[in-house]
C-alpha cells in the first residue's frame, strides 16, 4: 500500500524481539462511504471512461479488466480465475504473455508444494510458505510501492501488497484459505489463528500481532482515521487485496494532481470490492478534485456529468456539485458547506 518508507519493516525487526501481548478490544463496524441504494460500480466506471478523451479512453480498460468486472458485478465471482485475473490487472492482455506468467507461478507452486506437503496443519504449512516465498520468490528485497505483479515474478521485488498476492495465489492452490486485511498504510494475511506477513516473511499469533496495528494507528493520519471511522482495520476477500494494486497506482495520479486518470483507476478498484472502505472514500475524495478541476477549467457540461457519477455512488451528497455548476454559469459564487 501507500506506505512511508516501509515502517512495516521496522516493526518486522522489533516483532522479532521480545513481544509484548496486548488485549484486543471488542470491534466495531468499519466505515463505509456509499449510497444506500448505489449504482453499479462498473456502470459508473463507463461512463466514466466515456468522459475521457478518445485515445484515453481507448486504452483506460482492458478487455480483460472488462471481463474480470462484468463476472463481479454479475455475481459470478465463482467464474473467476485468480491467477488470471491477477494478471489482468497488471496489464497482460496477449496470451502468450499471459501463459508465459502462469508457467512461473506453476513453477513456484510446485516447488512450494514440496515443502508444505510434509505438514499436515494448516498452520505449519501457512508458516513455510511465508518463509520460503520470503527467501525465493520474494528474494529480490521489498521496494517502496511495488505492486506489479509482473515484475514481482521477473525481479522478485515487493511492498506488502504484491507479496500477500502472491501469497495468497500459490497458498490457494495449496489449500490455504487466507483474508487480506488492510491498516493504515499496510496489507497482511489472517488465517484462522494465524497473522501472515509475506514481507517479513513469518506468521504471528493474534495478541503478538495486534502490536503491528497499534504501532501503524499511533502514526495514522486524518486520512485514515477518516477512512477507518472507528474501526481497526477491514478484513476482505481476494479481490479486495487484488484492488489494492489500483489503489497504490491512484495515489501516486493524485499526488501529482491527474485527478481523470486517478479516478478511473479508483473506480475499477471498487469494481473489485464495493465494500472496502479504503476504496469508496478514495473514490469520494477523487471524484470530487476532478470536479472541482473540471469546474475551475469552466467545462460546465462535463462538471455537471461528473456530478451525476458522483451521485450515482454517494447520493443526495452530490447536490452540492450541480448547485455550484449551476452558480457557475450564471457567475454566481456558491458557499462551500
Amino acid at each position: 500500500m501507500r506506505t512511508k518508507s516501509f515502517h512495516h519493516l521496522l516493526i518486522g525487526s522489533i516483532l522479532l524481539a521480545n513481544i509484548v501481548n496486548f488485549a484486543v478490544a471488542a470491534e466495531p463496524q468499519h466505515q463505509t462511504h456509499l449510497a444506500k441504494d448505489h449504482a453499479s460500480p462498473l456502470v459508473v466506471l463507463k461512463e466514466a471512461v466515456g468522459l475521457l478523451p478518445a485515445s484515453a479512453a481507448k486504452s483506460a480498460v482492458t478487455n480483460q479488466e472488462m471481463d474480470l468486472f462484468g463476472k463481479i458485478a454479475g455475481g459470478h465471482l465463482n467464474q473467476v480465475n485468480f491467477s488470471e485475473a491477477v494478471l489482468a490487472v497488471a496489464g497482460v492482455t496477449d496470451a502468450k504473455t499471459q501463459q508465459h506468467y502462469l508457467a512461473k507461478l506453476d513453477k513456484i507452486t510446485d516447488d512450494a508444494r514440496q515443502g508444505t506437503d510434509k505438514f499436515s496443519k494448516p498452520d505449519d504449512k501457512a508458516n513455510y510458505l511465508v518463509d520460503y516465498l520470503r527467501k525465493g520468490p520474494l528474494s529480490g528485497g521489498p521496494e517502496s510501492g511495488q505492486v506489479n505483479m509482473l515484475k514481482l515474478l521477473d525481479e522478485g521485488k515487493f511492498n506488502c501488497v504484491s507479496s500477500a498476492i502472491l501469497y495468497t495465489l500459490i497458498g490457494t492452490q495449496l489449500g490455504l484459505k487466507t483474508n487480506p486485511v488492510s491498516v493504515p498504510e499496510h496489507v497482511y494475511l489472517h488465517m484462522g489463528d494465524s497473522y501472515i506477513e509475506p514481507t517479513l516473511g513469518f506468521t504471528y499469533t493474534e495478541k503478538n500481532h495486534q502490536w503491528v496495528e497499534n504501532e501503524l494507528w499511533k502514526t495514522a493520519t486524518d486520512y485514515w482515521k477518516s477512512v477507518f471511522g472507528t474501526a481497526r482495520h477491514y478484513e476482505s476477500n481476494n479481490m479486495g487485496l487484488l484492488g489494492q494494486v489500483y489503489y497504490d497506482r491512484n495515489g501516486k495520479l493524485a499526488s501529482n494532481r491527474q485527478y481523470e486518470a486517478a479516478s478511473i483507476l479508483a473506480l475499477k478498484a471498487l469494481c473489485l470490492n464495493s465494500d472496502q472502505p479504503i476504496f469508496t472514500y478514495s473514490v469520494k475524495l477523487d471524484l470530487r478534485a476532478w470536479f472541482k478541476d473540471t469546474l475551475n477549467q469552466k467545462n460546465y457540461d462535463k462538471a455537471q456529468k461528473i456530478a451525476a457519477i458522483y451521485g450515482q455512488l454517494f447520493g443526495d451528497d452530490s447536490n452540492e456539485f450541480f448547485q455550484q455548476v449551476a452558480a457557475a454559469r450564471s457567475g454566481r459564487a456558491v458557499a462551500k458547506s
